[in-house]
């Protein structure tokens, strides 16, 4: 659907290949507005609420994370070609900071996703963290020999 809108601007002279973010934003709408419905619109109770309403929950972070990739990417290709003065380059570095941004935005949301569900990711967090460190000390005598060589 998105390509549909990119066609339907370019024949009008306008060139913003918006047309994936539009899509994107009216699932992600369409999403809640169901969601929406299930949880006041209708007597749904027990099993069948909490599968639907998870199920929902979850498309909705799924299509909002492949919305945030989406935007950072755009952004980054916008400053990429303002910054050469219209010229398509290649920017990798540009790109990969945009994905860096948008991955560690799509982790916050999902910490939020999971808070939302119910669920404690305080110990988890706590857990990871303590890992971490056990696993950068354990290295960390391999890590100096490699760079002292």
């Amino acid at each position: 659907m998105g390509d549909r809108w990119n066609l339907r601007w370019e024949s009008r002279g306008l060139k913003w290949r918006t047309g994936r973010l539009f899509s994107l934003v009216g699932v992600v709408n369409l999403l809640f507005i169901a969601r929406w419905i299930i949880d006041d619109g209708v007597w749904i109770t027990g099993g069948v609420y909490q599968l639907f309403t998870t199920a929902f929950l979850l498309a909705q972070f799924f299509f909002v994370s492949w919305l945030i990739m989406a935007i950072f990417n755009y952004f980054a290709d916008i400053y990429a070609f303002k910054k050469h003065k219209g010229k398509h380059v290649d920017s990798s570095l540009i790109t990969v900071l945009a994905r860096i941004f948008g991955g560690l935005t799509i982790v916050i949301l999902g910490i939020y996703v999971i808070e939302f569900m119910g669920f404690s990711i305080s110990p988890i967090l706590a857990g990871l963290g303590v890992g971490g460190l056990a696993v950068a000390l354990a290295i960390r005598l391999y890590w100096k020999t490699l760079l002292m060589v």
